[in-house]
């Protein structure tokens, strides 16, 4: 039992920060919320924990990875929450800064929160994960079983976030918008696949150290947010 436990450690790990990373660190929700970040892991830890593992088995890279990533985004975004269109998500006015009428969005907003999910969400909680354990680092951490349950978590959360907007929010995209954001994940996913995989190269130089990695990271997502939030921009954004 215990080796058990100590082999999917990895995936029960990465099903915990995902949703951690994307709602709590990112200050979208406060700690003292922690159950709705618990209830949100089936599917931010759900989707993250498939990516990861989808692309292990196939010995696919982060090329593919990411990709999947803004797959996932536009799942989460374009047809759980419909936030990329809903003009009034959560009573805030998220589609008014740069709105593009002929697809019904905004394009900060639509930039800022698939970014949001690509790189945080899913990316950096797979990259922490797997630095953790290094030897398995590139091979898959599931079973069978373990899989299909990680699915049926997934799309149980996905169900259960989805009707919970809905209720809410009493929107529903335009008959374009939901035909069209299925058509764009689909392509998504076969882009990633399809994409070639860039050959590794024979690396000679020393690695930075893990402070300046940091300090470079946390640089670059400062200017993000920075550049990407207006002066008066939104804040507390939350499922």
């Amino acid at each position: 039992m215990l080796n058990k436990l100590k082999r999917i450690a990895p995936a029960i790990g990465l099903f915990v920060l995902s949703p951690s990373i994307a709602e709590f660190l990112l200050g979208n929700i406060s700690i003292d919320a922690l159950p709705i970040g618990l209830f949100a892991a089936p599917l931010y830890g759900g989707g993250t924990l498939l990516i990861r593992e989808v692309t292990r088995r196939t010995k696919r890279g982060w090329t593919t990875m990411i990709l999947l990533g803004l797959a996932y985004a536009v799942i989460e975004e374009g047809l759980v929450t419909q936030s990329l269109f809903n003009p009034s998500f959560v009573g805030l006015n998220l589609l008014n800064i740069a709105y593009i009428p002929v697809l019904g969005i905004g394009a900060w907003w639509t930039l800022y929160v698939l970014t949001l999910h690509t790189v945080w969400s899913t990316s950096v909680s797979i990259a922490l994960i797997e630095t953790l354990v290094p030897n398995r680092s590139t091979t898959p951490w599931l079973g069978k079983v373990g899989l299909a349950v990680t699915t049926l978590l997934f799309l149980l959360g996905a169900t259960l976030i989805c009707f919970g907007t809905y209720t809410q929010e009493r929107f529903l995209a335009s008959p374009p918008q939901l035909i069209g954001t299925p058509i764009a994940i689909v392509a998504l996913v076969v882009f990633a696949f399809k994409v070639r995989q860039s050959p590794r190269l024979q690396v000679t130089g020393k690695a930075p150290s893990p402070r300046v990695v940091s300090i470079i990271s946390l640089l670059c997502c400062k200017d993000f947010a920075t550049i990407i939030f207006p002066s008066n921009s939104v804040s507390g954004r939350s499922i």
